[in-house]
């Protein structure tokens, strides 16, 4: 055989070989982190944009996807603020673990914070921060917090009716709303609407109740 003709073949060869390892994602990426955040993954307390955190110290989670095999996280740094207010920026931190326990101050009642990662790959490449950042808000967590009163049914409380339902309606004379938060608690089930819609998907929520406490 001719030797161009062998030349020729090798460099075919060598060339489908990088292909295959690019494909299979053998070799790393030239520019940029192999993993991308899911802006879906971020998790606190296991729940996602949750409205109603109830612990001042919850666990942050969060996942990335990647193109290429064997890409894992080496590092991480995560930064919050508090009702706008910069609060929390941890230092780079060398581990694979995609969870920290939330370590700025104290939350409270009504906080809404917004938080961001940053990762980095096993080649030292960075993400940059995840963008949106995500966010959450807290409870009411003190028994303080919860100023209303109990809605009540006397029909039902002096047994002229066996049918345990209690409702209210009331309106609201307010300006403009930049956002609002209804708060309830109780027994059993329930639904909650305004201005005649669900304000939940959820249907016979919230499932299990502890009626002796």
């Amino acid at each position: 055989m001719p030797l161009d003709t062998v030349a020729l073949l090798l460099t075919m060869r060598l060339a489908f070989s990088a292909l295959t390892a690019f494909v299979l994602g053998l070799l790393p990426l030239a520019h940029g982190a192999s993993i991308v955040f899911d802006p879906a993954a971020f998790r606190v307390d296991g729940l996602h944009e949750s409205l109603a955190i109830s612990s001042a110290a919850p666990s942050l989670a969060w996942r990335f996807t990647s193109t290429t095999r064997g890409a894992v996280q080496s590092a991480h740094q995560l930064r919050a603020s508090i009702n706008g207010e910069p609060a929390w920026e941890t230092d780079l931190v060398r581990s694979n673990i995609s969870r920290r326990q939330w370590e700025g101050r104290a939350l409270t009642s009504r906080d809404r914070i917004a938080w961001q990662a940053q990762a980095w790959d096993e080649h030292g490449q960075s993400t940059g921060w995840s963008e949106p950042p995500a966010t959450f808000e807290v409870a009411l967590l003190q028994k303080s917090d919860w100023v209303g009163s109990w809605i009540t049914n006397e029909r039902f409380v002096t047994n002229a009716t066996s049918l345990p339902y209690f409702a209210r309606e009331f309106e609201l004379e307010c300006a403009e709303v930049d956002r609002a938060r209804l708060h309830h608690v109780g027994l059993g089930l329930g639904v909650t609407t305004i201005n005649g819609k669900n304000v939940s998907r959820e249907v016979l929520a919230p499932g299990l109740t502890t009626y002796n406490k």
